[in-house]
């Protein structure tokens, strides 16, 4: 995806296949929003791209910050804490 990397954060799951989580907050060309994109799954194998559309900065960021704070903070199940970036084109699939 074209446009300018605002903020972005790479997570890793203490789990079985050792899921990661990259998340992306985008500043799209020309004024046209922004938009938060993510892939996942499980290190070395296929993943999963999901991408959020915002029109402002203020909800793009509540966006991004609530994922991140969501995948972090769990009371049970899967949680991430902060990891190394994987290869820059890994997320170049939006």
């Amino acid at each position: 995806m074209n446009g300018r990397v605002l903020k972005q954060a790479s997570l890793v799951a203490a789990s079985a296949k050792t899921a990661t989580y990259e998340i992306r907050l985008v500043e799209l060309p020309n004024d046209a929003g922004y938009a938060i994109c993510k892939l996942s799954g499980p290190s070395g194998s296929s993943r999963v791209g999901e991408a959020w559309y915002r029109e402002d900065i203020l909800s793009a960021e509540r966006k991004f910050d609530g994922i991140i704070r969501k995948k972090t903070t769990r009371a049970k199940g899967r949680v991430y804490r902060d990891a190394p970036p994987q290869a820059e084109d890994q997320l170049n699939l939006f």
